[in-house]
């Protein structure tokens, strides 16, 4: 994404990360009720990945990390639904 934006340009990105104010409810609902309704939906076991990736996603401080690393600057966070998902602006310089 860095690459490909001109300099000044903004990045906006939707993201997902553990915890919130309601990790429990989001952990139930990521490993127990998401998966079960999709695989009752589609009459497959394709949902069961769901839980499994999102125990691999990064947390915030390693995100900020990795977008400062690869080059972007003025990185504002604005929090969504309890704290499990944000917006992310980064500006490229």
């Amino acid at each position: 994404m860095h690459r490909v934006l001109k300099v000044g340009g903004q990045a906006n990105i939707l993201e997902f990360f553990p915890g919130g104010m309601t990790s429990k409810g989001i952990s139930w609902y990521t490993f127990r009720l998401a998966p079960w309704l999709g695989n009752l939906i589609s009459r497959s076991r394709a949902y069961t990945y769901l839980g499994n990736t999102s125990e691999e996603f990064y947390s915030r401080e390693e995100f900020d990390k990795l977008l400062r690393d690869v080059g972007f600057r003025d990185i504002t966070w604005e929090r969504m639904t309890f704290g499990i998902a944000y917006i992310i602006r980064a500006r490229k310089e």
